[in-house]
This record gives C-alpha cells, structure tokens and sequence, in this order.
C-alpha cells in the first residue's frame, strides 16, 4: 500500500489508475503518447471500402469518433452497405459498440471477453458465394453518390469479385493487433486494415517528468 505507480496515460480517471488506486497504490499519470490525425485520405479510402466489403471492424472507439467528426454520411454509408452488399459491422468491445450505436449503427458482431483476442476467437470462417458482377458494381454507385464531393471508389480496385476472398476492413489505429489480422486471413478472409488515427510520442517537459518520477 502507498506504491507510487507512474500510468502511461493523461487522466487520473483512466481504468488503469483506477485499479492502482483501488489496491492501495498511489497512480502518477503521464502521458507518453498522443493521438494524432491520419493522412487526410484515410477517412475517404475508409468509407468508399464498405460497399465492396462483407465486414467492417471498429477496433477502438477512437475510430468511430474520427468518423463521426467527419462531415459525410457515415451511419447512411453503412445502410446502403448492409442493404445492397450485407456489409456487417463488428466492434471490439462494448464502448465501440455503444459508440457505434450512437451513429445509429446496431453491431452484428461484439467481442466478449472484450478485446482484439476474443475479436480474433469468434471471427467467422469465410463463405465465398457464386460472383455476381451486375450486384456488386450496384453498392459502390450508391456509395459514391453518398460521398459527394469526397474521394470517389475504384470501380475497378474495389470490385468485390476481383479477388478471390471477401474482404474485411479493419478500422483503428496505426498499430493493428497481428493476432487479429492472421486469424482472420486463416479464416479465408482478404484483410484491408486503415489507420484514421495514429499513436505518436507526447511532449513532455523536463519539470513534469522530474514530479512524477520523485519520490
């Protein structure tokens, strides 16, 4: 009891400093990292990969905010998805998946346990149905109408049936979980992971790292 605990993150309030706190140690936030903005293209590339995907998978509620600051018809793109190309949307625990909800998108998948490993465990095995060309070209041009003015999809690149496996966009930070990625490529999918959002080191000033680390 009275251990000082110095927490990697920005708030006293965060889970971590919380259950220090509970087992009698003393939490000293300091954040080392930041969140900072993806390339500019990421958000666009991102949504004009629904239509002509058989999932989307929310990593971090992080992910779902990005999206929901950006001004396009994020909760309309996913409708048109689910309803022309049974697009699916999964959610790595229960804060994006009430995240997700917030936009006015129901998740069909939520991991339990929380967290990417149990993401991985109940990812499904791949079904690869008979190619339709005329259907899935359908999707993509009520996606493009949807995105205005924003980047336009790759009829050609996007095409659903140009590749032999359906495809999963995972949507989070620059640092996608590997366990994640191979277990859901052993289960016969093509994985597309974006980053709308990177983990960059925070500025720290010497006065404040001398606090936290005296005794």
């Amino acid at each position: 009891a009275g251990v000082r605990v110095l927490v990697p993150r920005a708030s006293s309030d965060h889970p971590i400093c919380t259950a220090v706190a509970a087992r009698g140690g003393i939490p000293v936030p300091l954040p080392l990292t930041r969140l900072a903005p993806a390339e500019p293209a990421a958000i666009g590339h991102a949504l004009a990969m629904l239509p002509a995907s058989a999932w989307v998978a929310f990593l971090a509620a992080r992910a779902v905010t990005v999206l929901a600051e950006d001004r396009r018809p994020v909760a309309s793109l996913v409708e048109v998805a689910r309803t022309t190309s049974d697009l699916k949307v999964a959610a790595a625990d229960r804060r994006i998946a009430l995240a997700l909800k917030g936009l006015g998108i129901e998740p069909d998948l939520v991991a339990h346990p929380e967290g990417i490993v149990s993401l991985a465990a109940a990812w499904p095995v791949a079904a690869v149905p008979e190619p339709d060309r005329a259907a899935a070209r359908a999707p993509l041009s009520a996606a493009a109408a949807l995105l205005g003015d924003g980047p336009a999809p790759d009829l050609a690149t996007l095409d659903p049936v140009s590749a032999r496996r359906p495809r999963v966009v995972l949507l989070g930070s620059d640092a996608v979980d590997p366990r994640l990625t191979t277990a859901v490529r052993e289960r016969g999918w093509d994985v597309e992971a974006i980053a709308l959002y990177r983990t960059v080191p925070a500025p720290l000033e010497p006065a404040v790292v001398a606090k936290a680390l005296a005794y």
